[in-house]
């Protein structure tokens, strides 16, 4: 995103505005800018968020593409307290929450089968503090 002597955004093939922001596809990234440039945020296309938006920039979903923008400048911008960090934090469970399929979430299984899942996580999440102690 470069601005003329016009004072005009000219963006690259690459980019596109959706209100006060600019999206670009990056190899690796999405990248949200600002029009200001006061704020940049990049995602990695392979976590979920980043194959959202890579679809939505893709199926021109600019309502979400500007909701995203908008609650990430927000949140980057408040001053917050901590109530704040307890109503997102429950506003992000309620959301998993309805897309439980998408995050890989499993309600069938047994509480000793997660009891074995996390034994395991332990085993390895050991076995890795042990490696770096090696180091």
């Amino acid at each position: 995103m470069k601005v003329g002597k016009d004072g005009k955004l000219k963006l690259s093939k690459d980019e596109r505005q959706i209100g006060n922001f600019v999206y670009k596809n990056e190899p690796e990234h999405i990248k949200i800018c600002d029009i200001n440039s006061q704020m940049t945020h990049r995602v990695a296309k392979h976590l979920n968020i980043g194959r959202m938006l890579e679809m939505a920039l893709k199926e021109k979903k600019d309502q979400y593409l500007a909701n995203y923008a908008a609650m990430t400048w927000l949140y980057s911008n408040i001053v917050t307290d901590e109530q704040f960090f307890l109503d997102i934090d429950k506003a992000c469970v309620a959301c998993v929450n309805r897309h439980k399929e998408f995050y890989g979430i499993k309600e069938d299984i047994t509480p000793d089968a997660d009891n074995e899942i996390l034994e395991e996580s332990k085993e390895v999440y050991g076995a890795i503090e042990e490696l770096k102690k090696e180091e």
